[in-house]
């Protein structure tokens, strides 16, 4: 197994995190819209992205390292904001 320090892991848990929140605002709306082929690509896109993000974030809470943690908190904040903007 590749081992990454901590902060690549929090880079890549803040990108994944950020597009999980996207793909996962686009899939509710796809889904309320019916719009069944948006909907499934973008639920592709929250799984990809929750396996990634949930399988290192949960390595980190077992490590005790708090910057992936912070990671994944802020990019969730800031995937909500985009989310919301770019969906109006």
């Amino acid at each position: 197994m590749i081992e990454l320090n901590v902060w690549m892991i929090s880079g890549i848990i803040f990108v994944t995190q950020i597009f999980f929140i996207y793909f996962r605002t686009l899939n509710m709306i796809h889904t309320a819209d019916k719009d069944w082929k948006k909907a499934i690509l973008s639920g592709w896109g929250v799984g990809i992205t929750w396996l990634v993000t949930i399988s290192l974030g949960v390595t980190a809470m077992i490590n005790l390292q708090w910057q992936p943690v912070m990671a994944f908190l802020i990019a969730g904040a800031i995937g909500t904001y985009i989310g919301i903007i770019t969906t109006k």
